[in-house]
């Protein structure tokens, strides 16, 4: 062996991406000189070490893709290459972060109700409805989260259904008020709303809700139906999506939900800005002579997600 060679013998970490969820997949590459087996053996932060075995060097490079397991520390763990005949230096050892495991977020239907209006013309009814959904997770944001709607009869039969989407989400800890309306084709009595909802995925807590203020309630001047006013602000750092629904339901005098309607904003709104809404829930809403209060939520959807 020459002394040029004698040098290059070693081992040296290629690939090892600095951070993994626990539960994760992590994957190490190294170059090998000098050395025909290598082991892997991985200290976590608790002190707690996994060995991944033996592997052949070939072609001078070696690797191991792996799972963290669940119950890894959090925090920095150290990754040790031991290759045969070949001493221990700076090179055998990388360093990557072990991350706390993110639960997904749960939203649940905490309320419901509907309000439900014979048709002027023709033979079916339109149906206002509303929905009180909370994000059970403290810390996390429920992203992308998709509304699917069925309206049932007194036999559990599907009269309507209808699917809608928050783009933005709902964010942690939060409670979002989601009203909407949906026609049938005939009279039968819509007696209950059932509702599935889905987490498109989860996401550390950062979502900032869009701020409703100056709520106002009153009756339309023709129909009698319930008319919500307001204001919503943009509190985030980034546009506001013109598409991000503003969603409003409504409650009687013993805080049941009477029905619910949505509207979009005028034009996307920048960092700060604030614009009026208006929300008319019309012939097929709940009459404003039964609704005792308001509730309004804007999707918190910056075109991001």
């Amino acid at each position: 062996m020459t002394t040029a060679e004698a040098r290059a013998r070693g081992v040296r970490i290629t690939s090892l991406p600095r951070h993994v969820a626990q539960g994760g997949i992590e994957h190490l590459d190294a170059a090998v000189i000098g050395s025909v087996g290598c082991s892997l053996t991985v200290k976590y932060a608790n002190g707690r070490t996994q060995s991944l075995g033996q592997k052949p060097v070939r072609a001078q490079r070696v690797a191991w893709t792996w799972r963290v397991p669940r119950t890894a520390a959090p925090g920095r763990a150290i990754a040790r290459v031991s290759c045969k005949g070949l001493a221990t230096t700076s090179g055998n050892f990388g360093a990557f972060f072990v991350k706390r495991r993110l639960a997904p977020a749960r939203v649940v239907v905490t309320k419901s109700g509907l309000t439900q209006v014979a048709d002027q013309f023709g033979s079916g009814t339109t149906i206002s409805y509303g929905l009180v959904l909370v994000n059970r997770s403290r810390n996390v944001d429920a992203r992308d989260v998709e509304i699917d709607v069925n309206l049932l009869d007194a036999k559990g039969n599907a009269v309507a259904a209808d699917k809608d989407f928050l783009l933005g989400g709902i964010p942690a800890g939060a409670t979002y008020y989601f009203g909407n309306q949906v026609g049938t084709n005939d009279a039968t009595t819509v007696t209950r709303v059932a509702a599935v909802i889905k987490v498109g995925h989860s996401a550390p807590r950062s979502l900032v809700a869009p701020v409703v203020t100056n709520l106002r309630l009153s009756a339309d001047q023709f129909d009698g139906s319930a008319v919500v006013d307001g204001d919503v602000t943009n509190e985030g750092t980034k546009d506001l999506s013109q598409f991000a629904e503003i969603d409003a339901v409504f409650f009687n005098s013993a805080g049941n939900v009477v029905g619910g309607d949505a509207i979009g904003p005028p034009f996307s709104l920048p960092p700060g800005a604030q614009t009026a809404f208006e929300i008319d829930t019309g012939p097929g809403g709940p009459q404003a002579s039964g609704v005792s209060q308001v509730k309004v939520s804007m999707d918190p959807d910056y075109g991001t997600f």
